[in-house]
């Protein structure tokens, strides 16, 4: 499936997911819980202008509910996802559900995204969807680097880092080099 008719399918299933994630919710709930599945298109975009994963082994850093992996999943279902966060405990607890919901297969790992469990260039690419911000706020811009340079160090030499998040150019450029040194 390719383009426009892939994203068809796409919208389709986020629908079909927010549904789901949001079946017990006021109104008020709903649309804010409605939001993070998809991030009204911002995921869609962002899977589609990723380099392919095809079968390639794929670490979504701090995944919080899964959506993201879920994302990939539809577009990339060949790919071999792991996600990570640093518990899946509380509303993190939605995560394996809704994957399953969204019959997408991943491992999820409970760890650290500042000492990750993995190997030096154990993965052929690595995403962070908005899960930064969330290492900054428990850990600080310090946290922030380190989880950069631990997505680095478990990336195979050829390997693809996508960091989607609010923070400006200049500072995730700054980021990077020192992730990088």
């Amino acid at each position: 499936m390719e383009g426009c008719a892939k994203d068809v399918a796409v919208r389709w299933r986020e629908a079909q997911l927010r549904s789901w994630f949001v079946r017990d919710c006021d109104p008020v709930r709903e649309a804010i819980d409605g939001l993070d599945i998809g991030w009204g298109g911002v995921q869609r975009w962002a899977t589609a202008r990723m380099p392919s994963l095809a079968g390639g082994l794929h670490l979504d850093l701090a995944c919080g509910y899964a959506t993201f992996l879920a994302q990939l999943g539809w577009r990339y279902p060949k790919a071999r996802l792991v996600g990570l966060n640093i518990d899946f405990r509380g509303p993190h607890a939605l995560a394996r559900p809704l994957l399953a919901e969204a019959g997408v297969r991943a491992a999820l790992v409970q760890a650290d995204a500042r000492q990750l469990p993995f190997a030096d260039g154990t993965f052929d690419s690595a995403s962070c969807f908005l899960g930064l911000q969330d290492v900054e706020i428990g850990y600080g811009e310090a946290g922030v680097r380190e989880t950069v340079h631990e997505a680095v160090r478990v990336l195979r030499a050829e390997g693809v880092l996508v960091l989607l998040d609010e923070f400006s150019f200049d500072r995730c450029v700054t980021t990077t080099i020192i992730a990088h040194g």
